[in-house]
């Protein structure tokens, strides 16, 4: 379980994220359009090695289509492929905090993954303000988890994944027509950065996942790395678990996992455990609705998810009646 403060950074973090990259976006798919075309984004010596009509380079390309706050420092379409593969990383974890879904049913959301619902008529607090809207957003993927077989499934999430889910396909969308590849509402919504510089002919229509094992060698983002673990994060994770001998838990490379000081080393599983807690502790989710959401075969199994979670004060904080 993420620790409290650890979890309501990312909680900010992420949403800050997701509203700069939905304002900053909007002409991105245009832009990435254009690498169909030979030498764009090149530099000026490049273009004139290729013998190709003279091109922007790609800070005037960045500029010309109003990306700047995206890619500030991008000037060669490796960094541009290896800034998108931030972006993705960085909209699939906001959709693993928002919603629980695993790993590879975020993976396999498909271009046109949204459907909305209307449920029953919006409540209000005792001041007005309107704290469960008649809309609700619900993403379509597939799960596996107890099947042995794909089938399609639907996961409720807020209006703030709505705009995580238009800039991916904003993105998407851009990768397809800029390598020349069928776009259509199957396609995958993380699509490979990499199929800007494939061959057109190792490419199938429905083009490739994107992948994010190595991000960590790409560079990760800023909101990753300033989750860092105090003594009281430690105090907190033990308390979640008293089980669990955390302090000296060592990751592949024989290093200490969670130290004082150090980055937090997220998984998006975390996030699933994490909201499952919270959302028990919070007193506002029903363990039917959790099951609902996570697709557990039972409620045995949510419960394991939401354990000790009495051992850590709630999110929202505890409640005064004297002082309200």
């Amino acid at each position: 379980v993420i620790p409290v403060s650890l979890y309501l950074h990312l909680v900010n973090a992420l949403t800050d994220e997701m509203e700069k990259l939905h304002s900053g976006t909007s002409k991105i798919t245009a832009f990435l359009v254009r690498f169909s075309e030979k030498g764009y984004g090149l530099t000026h010596s490049s273009q004139k090695k290729t013998k190709v009509k003279c091109q922007p380079t790609m800070q005037e390309a960045i500029q010309a289509y109003d990306l700047n706050s995206i890619f500030p420092n991008v000037t060669t379409v490796h960094e541009l492929l290896n800034n998108i593969k931030q972006i993705q990383f960085t909209l699939k974890t906001a959709i693993h905090l928002y919603t629980g879904m695993r790993h590879q049913e975020v993976m396999r959301l498909p271009l046109n993954c949204i459907s909305t619902i209307d449920i029953h008529k919006e409540e209000k607090d005792g001041s007005g303000k309107v704290v469960v809207p008649a809309r609700m957003i619900k993403l379509i993927s597939t799960t596996t988890k107890y099947t042995g077989y794909r089938k399609e499934d639907a996961w409720y999430a807020p209006d703030i994944i709505v705009k995580a889910i238009e800039v991916l396909q904003r993105i998407a969308k851009g990768l397809c027509f800029g390598s020349e590849i069928a776009c259509t509402n199957e396609t995958p919504l993380f699509l490979s950065a990499g199929i800007l510089i494939a061959p057109v002919n190792e490419i199938n229509n429905k083009g490739k996942h994107a992948l994010f094992g190595k991000i960590k060698n790409l560079g990760l983002p800023q909101w990753f790395l300033d989750a860092v673990i105090t003594e009281k994060d430690m105090e907190l994770l033990k308390a979640s678990d008293p089980s669990r001998d955390f302090e000296n838990e060592r990751d592949g490379n024989g290093e200490l996992k969670f130290k004082i000081g150090g980055v937090w080393p997220l998984t998006s599983h975390q996030l699933r455990r994490s909201l499952a807690f919270y959302a028990c502790s919070s007193g506002f989710v029903s363990i039917p609705t959790l099951k609902r959401q996570y697709k557990h075969l039972t409620a045995e199994i949510t419960k394991y998810y939401s354990r000790n979670h009495q051992n850590i004060v709630s999110i929202f904080g505890h409640y005064d009646a004297q002082t309200g």
